[in-house]
């Protein structure tokens, strides 16, 4: 990000860099707290994501023994999620358009 000076009315008028961090996030970043909220077919979701070796056999007990929908979505964002990086949250993105494709739509507007 760079700052900006130029002549104004022979005045120097500094611009900050302009840092719209939310258009840096991935889209299950940016949509943390509704996906959290809102993803009811979490089970499914994680099986998919075992089955394609983005989590390991622990990671998907930990969340699973979670009680609620929410709590195991918060328990894989913190964990799995994080500890796996851009290509889980690409995974797990193609995951909830094919599992949950109302909410995505949703979330994009559509």
């Amino acid at each position: 990000m760079e700052s900006t000076i130029y002549l104004q009315h022979k005045k120097l008028i500094y611009q900050p860099p302009k840092e719209n961090l939310l258009d840096n996030l991935h889209f299950v970043d940016f949509h943390r707290t509704d996906l959290i909220q809102r993803v009811c077919q979490v089970k499914p979701i994680l099986d998919k994501i075992l089955a394609k070796r983005v989590i390991t056999d622990e990671g998907y007990s930990t969340v699973m023994a979670k009680r609620t929908t929410q709590d195991q979505m918060r328990e894989f964002y913190m964990g799995p999620l994080r500890a796996s990086g851009i290509r889980a949250k690409n995974i797990f993105y193609e995951i909830l358009k094919e599992l949950e494709p109302l909410l995505i739509k949703d979330l994009k507007g559509e």
